[in-house]
């Protein structure tokens, strides 16, 4: 008895964790990319985080739309805003110091927040799991909706390999994040590609808050709470690498889950941990050149 309830309980470790890590992957794929190729650290990419699971909230409970609905407004919503903070914002800071775009994104976040703020109210809000169903393993109750956003997860990764890998526009993002210098040398010019990159990342980062909106509750401030395990993500895994930003997001939502699973106080710790481990062996991430 007690056997099958570690196995169950190893189990929801292993659920809880990967689905946490593929949340953070799906955030953390268009800041990966967008350092790799642009060289401008946008901190306020986790406000659109933000953004995507109010959206989601928005539809559901001010217009009774369904989930599906939900999610592809806050995908909608976020790849506008994304792209409307590129043409105007973002672009001007191509070719400037780190320090600078550190300092100009990190204000948009608290701009937005305080909008989010105006808009939406300081209180929680609940978004109820639009499945609802778990099955039981090993005494364990496993939720369907966990398992939904890990296949979700996956079926993004294989559709950006396949864009990256087959389209010209991304064989020309993939030449770029590997030598920039000699992309420029055949003369292709690889700033026209920012805009498409940060409009996927944009996108990608409504996905990720509209996906994790039913775990938590959505409040003004789960955009700044995220920018450092993004970060963090991101690093593991290394710059600029598409599997660096899955494996590496694995990796700290593991992290986090077991964490939570041996010893309470320590979770906030443990993705940091696993990525100092993870960043001693090599300093790069794992996938970094």
């Amino acid at each position: 008895m007690l056997f099958e309830e570690l196995i169950g309980r190893t189990i929801l470790v292993l659920i809880y964790g990967l689905s946490f890590g593929c949340i953070l992957a799906i955030i953390s794929v268009g800041l990966s990319l967008t350092y790799g190729l642009m060289k401008v650290l946008n901190i306020g990419h986790a406000i659109l985080y933000a953004l995507g699971a109010y959206m989601l909230y928005t539809i559901i409970f001010y217009f009774q739309g369904n989930f599906l609905y939900g999610v592809l407004a806050a995908i909608g919503f976020t790849a506008v805003i994304g792209f409307i903070e590129e043409k105007t914002l973002i672009r001007r800071l191509y070719g400037k110091d780190i320090d600078f775009s550190i300092l100009v994104t990190y204000a948009v976040v608290y701009i937005v927040t305080d909008l989010i703020k105006m808009a939406w109210g300081l209180e929680p809000k609940p978004v109820a799991d639009p499945i609802a169903i778990s099955f039981p393993v090993f005494g364990a109750s496993v939720p369907v909706y966990r398992l939904l956003i890990i296949i979700v997860t996956v079926a993004v990764y294989l559709g950006l390999n396949i864009f990256l890998k087959r389209t010209m526009i991304g064989k020309i993002i993939r030449a770029g994040l590997e030598d920039r210098e000699s992309l420029q040398a055949l003369g292709i010019d690889p700033s026209r590609s920012f805009i498409v990159i940060f409009f996927l990342g944009s996108l990608l980062a409504g996905l990720g808050g509209a996906l994790y909106a039913p775990i938590i509750m959505v409040y003004p401030y789960m955009g700044h709470e995220i920018i450092p395990l993004t970060f963090a993500t991101v690093v593991t895994g290394g710059i600029g690498s598409l599997k660096g930003s899955l494996i590496g997001g694995i990796i700290l939502g593991l992290s986090t889950s077991i964490g939570a699973f041996i010893y309470g106080p320590i979770v906030q710790a443990m993705p940091y941990i696993a990525m100092l481990v993870v960043l001693a062996i090599k300093p790069s991430g794992i996938f970094g050149e």
